[in-house]
């Protein structure tokens, strides 16, 4: 196809009488397409037209202007038929224009004939008539201005005919290099192929290397120099490990970066903090173990609710772990069902927006070759993101939750460790710090893993690191490969957590690793590598006291830093990192319930200080009952403010039990007669446990005993002992039933009427004052004791009633505790525990002084007051003397009951807590040998309690003249 245009030509007579030619180009003419053969006839046939229109004695048809032009029809255009490349329009071009010339001066002289005979034959037949002859002449011309104007438009479809041509050669052109290209691309995969058979030929040879050196090399010995130099290894420029992230382009993720409590929640719905779990969609896909480990956790927790129009939080029963493509777990259409939940877009009784209280949990964001935190692939809408490798940049704090990357295989509750604890005492073990795992070569993630052989020395500090990482891990090996392919199997991954006073955890492919979790169960210190890492519960968690946050870009100086740190901050962070795991993070159950109480947290004026997270027993244990000043939590330093709560004075609570029931009103009334002198008393609760016979009312016991001083009843259930089937006594537990509402102070000060008539004013201020002191601690005048008994391999109760020696417990027949740990009591045992107390009629007082312990990570405080030795350690063996279930045992059953058989039921007790602890916090170890506390110790293998050794006494003298003592 060519641009063809026609030319317009014109002719006129002058003044006398003679032909004048003119030849013009239409410019306005626009163009049009047609082949060669329809651009000739279209040629002829229009120079027909232009000179043949209104002159009938010319001739009129195509055959004879082809002729007059001396070419025929087919060649006149083209000169040929054949291809268009072959087309010379230069000459096609000179031969058209000349046959047109020629064909032109035949036609003006045959038309100037034709009009000067007319011409003159008018003038012969009408000599008048000169003025019509000059009107006709007037017609001809305007005639010949129209084909003027066709003939401007014939040049200029000729001259884009040209331009047409020039591009025709500029394809021609691009075509060859076209050409030229591929045939370059097939050298080039020949070539490749070539150098793919090297890389085999290249691997077995490294194969034949690697045996050599497993053969040659001796245990201990460091790794061979690295090769290829000292720099960095040069990465690919489209990988960085740089924190500073560009916005997700990903079209199809959507979710409110702004978001916040106040803006995406509905916290008019949580007056109860309930979770909901939707019922499994059998139409769905099926769900990952992870993410059915975290929906059971969930449903076993006491937020959830099977009712959805109480609930505060909704939790999909689709799987949302996993977001990466290339996963067998991905849903692909996962935002369409997310859409279809019931309550996703409204919720029961109100209508919200898509996602509002709605809590997803993503452990794995992104995929290959970025891995972007934000690609997830759906519509998230207004729901909040429980989230694994968070970045701190792209992180909606006070929304999302960073959440832990947990494997398929973690514990659940109830089961054991994977890495336990190990038993070793010593502060820095034989490793300065180690690392096993892959270093990925190329990629994200892999320039920090890349650089760790720099810090390999082979004595102290290990980097065992592998190029194997997935299956074409050989494409992209470098000349380090071999050597560490090798190394990395000679060293267990196991030995070097139990043998590392530090541990590496360098960022994976995304932030997150799961060695993080694993490094924290062994108990080893995690050194992390990992910039912008938003760490897990960070929210609550205060990292810096458990972990080394180094910095990726400063590697070189990390073995200083960790030689340079204090053994006695190496000791605080070891216990941190093992009191946080066992917080935390000991199972998928505990990892939820943070999440969750976390999340009630943020919703709740009682919110919990940052300080109880990060102090024993932690933010789960004090879960109820504090309030957001913090005066409510046994602190060893209450805020100032806290001090004229805690200077209110104390609540006296007495228990009565057998064998004193039946005289109670006479050592009441000794016992009352010495508390209402003490200007500190406020109130009095009465626990009542005596089974077979009522007690007076309040009025009377605060008119008659109590001198008009507010009186309180506390009465307990009834339960079955093993010692009797007939008969039934109260729980002892019960003794902590009153609640934070029925106690008006802060402190408690515990009285049993065995010590009626040996306290004294003094002994119940100095008590009082020394734990204003302390309001965390447990104050007490008798002590007792737990000693490991090695040939038997339990624990064993002690009675120790002398001056001098360790003690690691108090009764509580006088003594001064915060009100709180009655709450504590109740959450932090199990049934079990108290059913053993319940059957055995004894040992409440020693499972109180394990959650006191377990709180404090102390031991409690003996008070020593003038003649406390003659008074109050007088009964000194009441715990075996005065057992409440004696008096209901017949002669023959009392007989039997001896303070030895009741020292047998504490033995039993020790032991039966023992084992439930171990099972539930694996926490503190005291060494009864060496009468101090020294570490942690793995729980799975040793009976562990929660009691700490101490052997230092309180003066009360000292507080009567105001003065403290720190113990």
């Amino acid at each position: 196809m060519f641009t063809y245009q026609d030319c317009n030509y014109s002719f006129w007579l002058n003044g006398d009488g003679e032909c004048t030619e003119s030849h013009s180009l239409n410019a306005d003419m626009p163009p049009y397409q047609m082949n060669c053969e329809q651009a000739e006839t279209s040629a002829v046939g229009a120079l027909s037209n232009i000179y043949y229109d209104g002159h009938p004695s010319l001739p009129q048809d195509n055959a004879s202007i082809s002729i007059a032009m001396s070419e025929p029809p087919d060649t006149m255009c083209c000169g040929s038929t054949s291809s268009t490349d072959d087309f010379d329009f230069d000459q096609s071009y000179r031969r058209l224009v000349q046959n047109a010339n020629s064909l032109r001066g035949d036609v003006y002289f045959q038309s100037c004939q034709h009009l000067s005979s007319k011409a003159l034959t008018n003038q012969r037949q009408k000599p008048n008539t000169l003025s019509s002859v000059k009107t006709q002449e007037g017609a001809h011309g305007t005639n010949l201005r129209k084909t003027s104007d066709r003939d401007f438009e014939m040049e200029r479809e000729l001259r884009r005919l040209r331009n047409n041509e020039a591009s025709r050669r500029s394809r021609r052109e691009k075509k060859r290099r076209f050409l030229e290209i591929e045939r370059r691309v097939e050298e080039m995969k020949a070539s490749n192929k070539r150098l793919s058979d090297f890389v085999l030929e290249l691997d077995s040879i490294i194969e034949e290397a690697k045996a050599m050196l497993l053969a040659v090399r001796t245990p201990g010995e460091p790794c061979p120099p690295a090769l290829g130099g000292h720099l960095f290894p040069r990465l690919h420029p489209d990988f960085s490990n740089s924190f500073h992230y560009e916005a997700s382009t990903t079209s199809d993720t959507k979710y409110h970066p702004r978001c916040t409590m106040d803006t995406c929640f509905d916290s008019s719905r949580c007056l109860k903090f309930k979770v909901y779990v939707y019922p499994d969609d059998p139409r769905a896909p099926k769900v990952s173990g992870n993410y059915q480990k975290i929906l059971d956790a969930i449903r076993r927790s006491p937020f959830y609710t099977a009712n959805p129009r109480e609930a505060c939080l909704f939790v999909p029963s689709l799987d949302t772990l996993d977001r990466d493509p290339r996963s067998f777990q991905y849903i692909p259409d996962l935002h369409r069902r997310l859409n279809r939940l019931p309550y996703w877009t409204s919720q029961p009784n109100k209508r919200s927006r898509s996602g509002m209280n709605h809590l997803l949990f993503i452990l794995f964001p992104g995929s290959w070759p970025n891995y972007d935190i934000d690609e997830l692939r759906m519509d998230v809408g207004n729901a909040m993101l429980a989230r694994a490798s968070a970045s701190k940049v792209r992180m909606r704090t006070g929304f999302d939750i960073s959440f832990p990357l947990v494997t398929s295989n973690y514990p659940e509750a109830g089961q054991p460790p994977r890495y336990p604890f190990t038993e070793d005492a010593r502060v820095r073990l034989n490793l300065l710090t180690s690392f096993k795992g892959k270093r990925y070569v190329v990629g994200i993630g892999s320039e920090t893993r890349n650089a760790l052989y720099h810090i390999h020395n082979g004595k102290d500090i290990i980097m065992a690191t592998t190029c194997k990482h997935l299956q074409n891990w050989n494409l992209y090996a470098d000349a380090r490969c071999a050597v560490d392919n090798a190394y990395y199997e000679t060293v267990s991954y196991e030995e070097l957590l139990h043998n590392s006073t530090f541990c590496l955890v360098p960022r994976g492919r995304r932030l997150g690793s799961f060695r993080f979790l694993e490094v924290l169960e062994a108990g080893c210190i995690p050194v992390l590598l990992a910039n912008d890492w938003e760490l897990p519960f960070s929210e609550v968690i205060d990292w810096s006291q458990a972990a080394v946050i180094a910095d990726e870009r400063t590697l070189s100086r990390l073995p200083d830093l960790l030689r340079n740190l204090p053994d006695s901050q190496i000791v605080k962070m070891r216990e941190q990192v093992r009191f946080i795991w066992s917080s935390y993070f000991r199972s998928v159950d505990a990892i939820v319930h943070v999440t969750l109480m976390s999340i009630r947290d943020r919703l709740t004026l009682r919110q919990k200080n940052y300080d109880i997270w990060n102090r024993r027993p932690g933010g789960v244990v004090f879960s109820e009952s504090t309030t957001i000043n913090g005066c409510e939590y046994p602190s060893p330093s209450l805020p100032v403010k806290c001090q004229d709560d805690i200077n209110k004075g104390f609540t006296l609570m007495i228990t009565i039990r057998q064998p004193f029931c039946a005289d109670f009103m006479e050592r009441s009334g000794k016992l009352a007669s010495v508390f209402v002198r003490s200007r500190h008393l406020k109130k009095v609760i009465i626990v009542w446990q005596c089974s077979n016979q009522l007690p007076p009312s309040t009025e009377k016991l605060s008119a008659e005993v109590f001198n008009g001083l507010p009186v309180s009843l506390s009465f307990a259930p009834l339960s079955k002992t093993q010692s009797s089937t007939t008969s039934t006594i109260p729980s002892p537990s019960n003794r902590f039933l009153p609640a934070h509402k029925d106690i008006p102070t802060i402190a408690v000060w515990s009285a049993e009427l065995d010590v009626a008539n040996s306290l004294n004013l003094h002994q119940i201020d100095s008590a009082y004052a020394l734990w204003l002191q302390h309001p965390n601690r447990l104050i007490g005048f008798t002590a007792r004791t737990h000693v490991w008994d090695s040939k038997m391999g339990a624990w064993n109760y002690f009675v120790n009633a002398s001056s001098h020696g360790n003690f690691s417990m108090v009764l509580l027949n006088a003594a001064v505790y915060h009100r709180y740990y009655h709450t504590l009591y109740w959450s932090l045992t199990t049934p079990k525990m108290r059913e053993t107390i319940d059957t055995l009629a004894t040992g409440e007082d020693i499972l109180f002084n394990c959650v006191v312990g377990y709180a404090t990570q102390s031991a409690p405080l003996l008070l020593t007051v003038g003649g406390a030795r003659s008074s109050v350690s007088a009964e000194a063996f009441s715990d075996l003397v005065n057992y409440m279930g004696g008096s209901t045992l017949d002669v023959n059953q009392h007989s039997q009951i001896t303070p030895s058989v009741v020292l047998t039921y504490r033995h039993t007790c020790l032991r039966a807590f023992a084992n439930r602890f171990s099972s539930l916090y694996n926490t503190a170890f005291a060494n009864p040998q060496a009468g101090r506390h020294f570490g942690l110790m793995n729980s799975t293998n040793t009976s562990f309690l929660p009691l700490y050794y101490s052997n230092h006494r309180q003066s009360g003298m000292l507080f009567a003249a105001g003065i403290t003592v720190i113990g």
